[in-house]
């Protein structure tokens, strides 16, 4: 019950499931869990085991506001990325051959965190790559939705269940997590 233990857990967060991270919570005084990172530890146990928390966002191409879940009755796969990042560039093939593969079970959304001034480069890239999904811009409040969303860096996916009943972390470039989406089937 310390500081020090508080802010560990809170760094390590994607290490643990979501119950056991309730459990280690729990072990931690209020006064921890009042704490700077005990609220944000909070937080982010919050997005895992509550309803996903929708918000309207900018379409890249029709520049109409939408919400991210566009269909309740689907998984969706919520893709935070950026023109500007690499590493979100390489996930590309990966993502175009899930989207292939589950395309009637999950509605791919990417969310980019391109500054407005960014936005030509951004569209630039959705169309050379030929990407089929919706692309969102959280239109110049990137920290604010980083914070909402708790996304610590770039790419970061999260996996929203039908009915927006619960969303979880997914990396899916771990052969665990790829195989948990190619495996979904609408209920």
């Amino acid at each position: 019950d310390s500081h020090s233990n508080t802010l560990l857990l809170y760094d390590k967060k994607e290490s643990f499931s979501t119950e056991q991270l309730i459990s280690l919570r729990n072990l931690f005084s209020e006064q921890q869990k009042q704490s700077h990172y005990g609220q944000k530890l909070n937080e982010y146990i919050k997005i895992l085991t509550d309803k996903f928390s929708d918000t309207k966002l900018i379409n890249c191409l029709t520049e109409q506001k939408e919400t991210i879940v566009s269909n309740e009755n689907k998984y969706t796969l919520l893709i935070f990325s950026a023109s500007w990042c690499g590493p979100c560039h390489k996930l590309i093939p990966l993502l175009k051959e899930l989207h292939e593969k589950k395309k009637d079970v999950i509605d791919f959304v990417y969310i980019t965190l391109d500054d407005p001034k960014q936005l030509p480069a951004w569209n630039k890239l959705m169309k050379e790559e030929e990407i089929p999904w919706r692309s969102l811009s959280v239109n110049g409040k990137i920290n604010e939705i980083r914070d909402q969303y708790k996304v610590p860096s770039i790419p970061y996916c999260y996996l929203i269940y039908p009915q927006k009943m619960k969303a979880e972390i997914v990396e899916v470039r771990k052969a665990e997590d790829k195989l948990k989406i190619e495996s979904l089937q609408l209920p």
